[in-house]
């Protein structure tokens, strides 16, 4: 079987997409995977396995966002993203469409592409499967979207419905999807990610542990399966890591604490490597700090390490931040 691949987003969203995708060609599937160019570097080159990219990259479309992300304002933060979604739609879903035509058999899709795929797959008339790598489906035993704020249950599908039907389906986005359906034959008007779960049941298969959340009653109504978490093997990386890394993480017997936020960091780098090095001091441990979009500096850490009036053993011991630059 030939199958078409997108998913886009930061790299803790990306690559556990290329994970599966390694391991459908390693299954015996032929894969043309598209995700942003930020991370063609991490595909494995596999006979098999071909890797497509849309024009933007991941950090190009992060910038545009920060003035909206650094108001904090939820409101603001929605329009510019939604407004950049339905700008870059029909170039996206042109460069997905151009991967998959007169070849793929399937379209398997993350989530933020789910609006474009749906496109696609219905102008090429190609089956489509959602992958995830979060619990996505409408429950009214679990709302994933509040943490651990508290709700009554009975407000769960409630909140399901709008964030499906509403607040991830404004009207600048539909139009931006109605245009491209109807330049490219499609009969069905945009549809919601309510109605699409509602009216549709799409199959959907879910990166992580039952352990970590258990499916709830409910999902017995969704054509889903859990596989546990999609992670690339130390062999499948693609860059080995230095030697002063290895050095660090061999020196003791237990292994260092992994600390990481990809896009996700809060106010501030000085506030993020803070949060850090006072969280491994209290526990005494040693660890690692993945830099990711967020802006860390050894001379901050090495600061705030010195500040919490460490010995000189605990700093031998905690000097946790080799600070990995994202790729």
């Amino acid at each position: 079987m030939k199958i078409g691949y997108a998913a886009f987003g930061s790299r803790g969203d990306v690559q556990p997409h290329v994970a599966f995708a390694v391991e459908l060609v390693r299954a015996g599937y032929e894969v043309r995977l598209w995700i942003p160019s930020d991370y063609v570097s991490l595909v494995p080159k596999i006979t098999g396995l071909s890797v497509y990219s849309g024009k933007r990259a991941f950090a190009e479309a992060m910038e545009s966002w920060a003035p909206s992300i650094a108001s904090g304002n939820p409101n603001e933060q929605l329009k510019v993203l939604f407004e950049d979604q339905a700008r870059d739609f029909a170039a996206d879903a042109d460069s997905i469409k151009a991967m998959c035509e007169g070849w793929a058999e399937v379209l398997i899709w993350s989530s933020v592409l789910g609006q474009a795929a749906s496109a696609v797959t219905e102008a090429l008339h190609i089956k489509s499967m959602h992958a995830a790598v979060q619990p996505v489906l409408p429950s009214r035993e679990s709302f994933v979207f509040i943490g651990n704020k508290w709700l009554p249950k009975w407000l769960y599908m409630l909140g399901w419905w709008l964030v499906l039907s509403k607040v991830s389906f404004p009207d600048v986005l539909k139009r931006a999807i109605a245009e491209w359906k109807s330049a490219n034959g499609c009969k069905l008007p945009p549809l919601s990610g309510w109605e699409a779960v509602h009216r549709f049941n799409g199959p959907i298969i879910l990166g992580y542990s039952s352990t970590s959340f258990p499916p709830p009653a409910d999902w017995e109504l969704y054509d889903y399966a859990i596989t546990g978490p999609w992670v690339l093997s130390a062999d499948d990386l693609p860059a080995k890591p230095e030697a002063a890394l290895v050095q660090f993480i061999e020196a003791s017997k237990e292994p260092p604490l992994y600390i990481g936020w990809g896009s996700m960091a809060h106010e501030s780098g000085q506030f993020m490597s803070e949060l850090a090095v006072r969280a491994l001091h209290a526990i005494d441990k040693r660890g690692l700090i993945f830099e990711g979009i967020v802006t860390l500096t050894l001379t901050l850490t090495l600061t705030l390490i010195l500040n919490l009036t460490l010995t000189l053993t605990q700093v031998a011991l905690t000097l946790t931040l080799i600070l990995i630059q994202a790729l």
